[in-house]
């Protein structure tokens, strides 16, 4: 029997609501009737009903509403389009909108945010909370109120948060710094709103080689956003080794702001990697706007697909890499850029910007920040509509005494235009023929199925060997597949049938000692280590067979079993990538696979005799270090290049 109700006087005196004015928008009389009552029951003072979404935009024009309830579902004119026109209207951006609806999936609720709801309440209506949420938000627009009467009074300190928040940016110091060094030139502009926004930008070098820049929108406007920027930078300050991660620190990022944001509130987020020594760029987004990458005077917009911070706790985010040589700019952006108004009142859009940037930089290639602002919204024929930033960050091109990337094109069975998306991706070079004067470091592209063509190109001075699918083409090139234009680099990458048929670990130290990267008496461990990694990442990764070889009957069951993952196209088709460069006097090779990933500090801890743990200890054994990325995929194996 369940306990009785005790009702218990209540000590505090219920709030006031016969000042506010609420407008109730819903086709259905009985809704409009229900959420009416609630709101009368609460002592909110007057009640304005509306049966669509025109209907509500007419009484917007002769009642000032403190809070307005919007159904999503309705004729005429729906709830999302009724929310973004009345946040498209500065009159009444502010008005907080509490969504009713019975669509119930985070893209759904996503859609109702970005749409410009305040909160969202799914049906059916439980009085107790929308009477909890209605509080909340009147009680908000009461300060509001406040604080506009009071807006002379707070003017001057409204100007000193401002300047507060500027020393939030990067210094001109820093800046200054990285460009005499590095040669990386980075500029950053904030126009808030309202004096002070929810947008800021950060800097953060990690070393000598890894620079960390971060865009992040907070939703809302005015202090009430600055505060949510002073948060995320004091935050943010204190989670260097995070960074190095880019969907792992947004996973952290979101699990913090989920616990410390009001209810409603989110943030979109652009959060990049510059890799100097590799000449790479790894990022992640948050539902931010999609940066512009020029490189080779070809433009590209990164994806940056993902929840903004502060929504759900499921958000999934992935981290992406692209080729940033000397010479490629960058340009990160809030949506405060794409929602400028020019003076007929439309707005530029995504599309927009880059019909503005593409021939301004084509044409000034050197241009700065406020070049580019000029060409994208010239002053005094635009005008904001929210806070609004823009970094711009380039790398110096290589100056004729610099070195000369000596690297060309080395394609079998497949013709130049079939690759030049992923050629201007990667940053490789267009050319197919040698330099004359200049070594031959060929990057070879060759059609799956070529055998004795990917044995050849293991014998000559080789930048890099990639295996080619033709119907891959047409998708972005995975990340690991970046390769820098040093003479101390070097990559290979096949699919999971090639990698498993060819002796790869035998010809890859081959080739290292070939070129002088490795001794002859430290070939030995390496080709051991790199066998069992191999192995791993073809059996146990792409091939994702787990169970240990003592689960079979005898060993024929077991390759019979390996046969029959081969067979199937879309774990065959899977990459195996190996990355060797030297770093001090180690030589590192990283492995990587295109499976679901293991931690072998996990497996190993949980049972040594399992898959992966045997093999494991080995090459822990015979490696100087291991280190493990991209959610164990890809496992970094150092060794010294000579044995004492």
């Amino acid at each position: 029997m369940a306990d009785p109700q005790i009702t218990r006087p209540s000590t505090t005196t219920s709030p006031d609501w016969s000042w506010a004015t609420v407008m109730v928008v819903d086709d259905e009389e009985i809704n409009r009737a229900l959420l009416a009552g609630i709101a009368r029951r609460d002592g909110i003072g007057t009640i304005v009903q509306a049966v669509d979404g025109l209907d509500c935009l007419h009484k917007l024009e002769t009642v000032q509403p403190d809070l307005i309830i919007l159904d999503i579902v309705m004729p005429n004119l729906d709830g999302f389009a009724t929310c973004a026109r009345i946040r498209a209207m500065p009159e009444w951006s502010d008005i907080p909108i509490l969504v009713q609806t019975a669509l119930t999936t985070p893209q759904d609720v996503l859609a109702c945010f970005q749409a410009g709801a305040s909160d969202v309440v799914v049906k059916p209506i439980r009085p107790a909370e929308l009477t909890a949420r209605l509080r909340v938000h009147l009680e908000n627009r009461r300060m509001l109120r406040t604080l506009r009467d009071a807006n002379q009074r707070i003017h001057k300190e409204m100007l000193g948060a401002r300047e507060m928040q500027r020393t939030l940016f990067p210094s001109a110091t820093a800046l200054d710094q990285l460009r005499a060094e590095h040669g990386l030139c980075i500029e950053g502009k904030v126009e808030p709103l309202d004096g002070v926004g929810g947008d800021i930008w950060g800097l953060h070098p990690l070393s000598d080689t890894l620079v960390a820049v971060m865009v992040a929108d907070f939703s809302g406007h005015g202090l009430m956003a600055a505060l949510n920027t002073f948060w995320l930078h004091a935050f943010v300050s204190k989670q260097a080794a995070a960074m190095r991660q880019p969907a792992e620190f947004l996973k952290l990022l979101n699990g913090a702001l989920r616990a410390n944001l009001m209810r409603g509130h989110f943030a979109t987020f652009f959060f990049g990697l510059i890799d100097l020594e590799r000449d790479e760029l790894h990022w992640a987004g948050a539902g931010a706007p999609k940066p512009i990458l020029v490189l080779n005077d070809e433009f590209h917009e990164l994806d940056t697909t993902g929840l903004p911070l502060g929504l759900t706790d499921r958000a999934i985010y992935g981290s992406h890499s692209v080729a940033f040589p000397p010479g490629a700019c960058l340009l990160v952006f809030s949506d405060g850029l794409t929602d400028i108004a020019s003076q007929d009142g439309t707005r530029i859009e995504a599309h927009g910007l880059m019909q503005r940037l593409r021939p301004h930089l084509l044409a000034n290639p050197a241009s700065n920040l406020a070049g580019i602002l000029e060409a994208v919204a010239p002053a005094g024929q635009t005008r904001l509509s929210d806070d609004t930033t823009a970094v711009w960050i380039r790398r110096r091109p290589r100056e004729a005494n610099d070195l000369i990337d000596p690297r060309h094109l080395c394609l079998s069975g497949i013709e130049l235009e079939q690759v030049k998306w992923w050629v201007t991706l990667l940053a490789l070079p267009y050319r197919v023929t040698p330099i004359p004067g200049q070594p031959s470091r060929p990057i070879h592209l060759i059609a799956s199925g070529e055998d004795q063509l990917l044995n050849n190109a293991f014998d000559c001075n080789f930048a890099a060997i990639v295996e080619i699918i033709a119907d891959q083409l047409g998708e972005e090139p995975p990340e690991e597949l970046v390769l820098p234009p040093s003479d101390t680099h070097m990559l290979v990458s096949l699919t999971t049938t090639t990698a498993y048929r060819l002796p790869l670990a035998m010809l890859v130290c081959d080739s290292l000692l070939a070129r002088g990267l490795i001794s002859e008496q430290a070939k030995g461990s390496i080709l051991l280590a790199l066998q069992e990694a191999i192995a791993n990442g073809v059996v146990h990764g792409n091939l994702e067979l787990h169970s240990p070889r003592r689960a079979f009957e005898n060993m024929r069951a077991y390759w019979a079993e390996i046969r029959n993952r081969l067979a199937d196209p879309a774990k065959a088709r899977r990459r195996i990538t190996i990355d060797c460069h030297l770093r001090d006097d180690q030589i590192c090779i990283t492995v990587t696979d295109q499976g679901r990933g293991y931690n072998p500090e996990t497996v190993q801890d949980r049972d040594p005799s399992r898959p992966h743990g045997k093999g494991l200890k080995l090459i822990s054994q015979l490696a100087a270090g291991i280190e493990v990325g991209l959610g164990g995929r890809q496992h970094a194996l150092t060794f010294p290049r000579e044995l004492n």
